[in-house]
């Protein structure tokens, strides 16, 4: 007698197989009679069904698409016209497909790594839009032709406390896994996070390097007070911090080489940190990390007050106050903010916005309106940007609501209180042109297929000549530029690691 093992919950491989191997079809499921008759019909062969599966296979992974894809009543009937015959790969298939892939594709570089003479690390943490926690790292190498080669070693989900402990741990559970020795790593770069930073100053990982578009962020967010209201007693600034030291650089430089200990248990200690079996998380959904912000009315007259204080077209002026200054950016970038995030969420307004942008560029199409992400580089400079761009309709919106049809009394008054005065949209153009020189560097620094560490010096000197104040200047811009260059100062030189400045020369 043949024992004939089943799932626990399921009986369907069950009636497949009697109807299989003892011809007893009257137990089948409806489901499986349709999947059994089209099976007999099929006139696709084992080998063009493999190539297909594999396309299919491919195409999820690329893509990022969910597991039964193919499986789906819209893409099956879509198959069954495309490729009369074929079924596309069931969830099952493609989940121990992919585990396949992902056995072989860590034999290979189990294969590889220890073949490779300099290696330079990337690692990263970050949470994704359903908090769930995901950590990567990546290494970069070299061919002979001199080619930039970027290897994925290690992609997984984070479970436990995130203590720098577990970070280094899981670091070196991938790199003993993959055979890559501690005389192969050159740096690893990281962001600013503190558990990520301790981490890399152990120096078990080679030099440890900041990510320097990260700081660039940081720069910009502090020294504007973006998303974060300016606190008074930060203020004055200490603006005569001596900065010269990035033009002194040079001197004796200190190549000394640490001994590395490997600890045996780390192996151990990363399985309580990652999840070896992912679970299928849904990343579909956004979060929206801007805030709705209730502001009161401001009249003409009070909000002139306000930006009297700042001196905004007196050119015979001698100082600003930072803090005031500051404290109207955050405030003018809520109120941004609320107006892209009005326009845009109410079909009326943004319908509008468009035919206008079509008609004032005789029918060429515009990037419509941004609403900008603490955690996304560059944004605040591209929803400030395409405000400017939309200056005239924004205003005829905000000042005279009662001439666009549709709108509401509350949404009337709603866009009356969001209307934007002339100092304003100065204070955002002024924004706009500090802000593009970081766009510049960031774009420069996120390139993918060239090395950017030698780059970041040039750049970020190249940042440090754009703070110096000229001519053409007015109050409101060197204000900026000297709180910029205040947390350039900080986030750029001095909390950089020790000797990243001689490794970026």
């Amino acid at each position: 007698m043949e024992v004939y093992k089943a799932a626990k919950n399921s009986d369907s491989n069950l009636r497949k197989h009697l109807s299989s191997s003892h011809q007893i079809s009257n137990v089948l499921y409806k489901s499986q009679i349709n999947g059994h008759s089209k099976s007999i019909s099929t006139t696709i062969s084992s080998d063009r069904k493999d190539e297909l599966h594999n396309a299919a296979i491919n195409c999820v992974i690329e893509d990022g698409l969910p597991f039964d894809t193919f499986g789906r009543p819209g893409m099956s009937k879509f198959l069954s016209t495309a490729v009369p015959g074929y079924v596309g790969p069931n969830r099952k298939t493609v989940r121990k497909q992919i585990a396949t892939s992902y056995s072989l594709y860590t034999k290979k570089l189990r294969a590889l790594m220890p073949k490779l003479d300099f290696i330079a690390l990337t690692s990263d943490l970050w949470k994704s839009s359903n908090q769930v926690h995901f950590i990567s790292l990546t290494a970069h190498t070299f061919t002979h032709h001199y080619e930039h080669v970027s290897i994925v070693l290690g992609f997984r989900r984070v479970i436990g406390p995130h203590s720098s402990t577990l970070i280094e741990n899981y670091i070196q559970y991938e790199l003993d896994r993959l055979g890559i020795q501690p005389q192969q790593i050159i740096s690893i770069t990281t962001d600013n996070g503190s558990n990520m930073k301790k981490a890399a100053a152990t120096l078990r990982f080679g030099n440890p390097i900041s990510c320097m578009a990260h700081n660039l962020n940081l720069v910009v967010s502090k020294g504007l007070c973006l998303w974060s209201e300016p606190k008074q007693d930060n203020f004055p600034l200490e603006i005569t911090l001596d900065l010269d030291e990035w033009q002194d650089i040079g001197g004796d430089l200190d190549y000394s080489t640490d001994t590395i200990e490997y600890d045996e248990s780390s192996i151990d200690a990363a399985a309580d940190f990652v999840s070896e079996e992912e679970d299928n998380v849904n990343n579909d959904g956004e979060t929206d990390i801007s805030r709705m912000i209730n502001i009161e009315s401001d009249g003409d007259d009070d909000i002139d007050v306000q930006f009297s204080s700042l001196v905004l077209n007196d050119k015979s002026s001698s100082s600003i106050d930072h803090y005031e200054l500051l404290k109207t950016v955050f405030e003018l970038m809520k109120k941004s903010r609320l107006i892209v995030k009005f326009m845009r969420n109410h079909n009326i307004t943004n319908e509008y916005i468009k035919k206008y942008m079509l008609s004032k560029n005789n029918g060429r199409k515009t990037g419509g309106l941004i609403l900008d992400m603490v955690i996304r580089w560059n944004s605040s400079y591209l929803l400030l940007d395409r405000l400017h761009k939309h200056k005239d309709v924004i205003h005829n919106i905000c000042a005279f609501p009662n001439s666009i049809i549709g709108l509401t009394d509350q949404q009337m008054k709603r866009l009356n209180e969001l209307i934007l005065n002339e100092h304003e949209w100065e204070l955002i153009c002024c924004l706009k042109n500090v802000l593009e020189p970081f766009f510049d560097a960031t774009e420069a620094l996120s390139g993918q297929n060239y090395p950017t560490m030698a780059l970041s010096f040039y750049v970020f000197r190249l940042l440090l000549h754009y703070f110096e104040s000229t001519s053409k200047d007015d109050k409101i811009t060197a204000a900026l530029k000297q709180s910029l260059r205040y947390w350039f100062n900080i986030q750029c030189k001095a909390k950089l690691p020790a000797g990243q400045i001689e490794i970026m020369m």
